[in-house]
């Protein structure tokens, strides 16, 4: 049996349940700034409630609640 293929946007989900920074989603993800916060947007487009705080200069986000069901029915 194979292992199944992680797609960026399962890791991208998988990291944001732990919480994490910003540089961090950028650099695992090999992803710039920019399309790292655009996928978090698209995320919560699709349900998902994502929290962002600022420390020190350097966002964090993390996923607060899971995807919320009347709007992946739509997805």
């Amino acid at each position: 049996m194979t292992k199944a293929k992680r797609t960026k946007q399962s890791r991208l989900i998988s990291m944001l349940k732990k919480g994490v920074r910003l540089s961090q989603l950028s650099k695992s993800l090999e992803w710039q700034p920019h399309t790292v916060r655009a996928a978090i947007t698209r995320l919560r487009q699709d349900g998902w409630t994502i929290r962002r705080t600022v420390e020190k200069g350097q966002s964090t986000y993390k996923i607060d609640a899971p995807r919320s069901k009347s709007n992946a029915a739509t997805s």
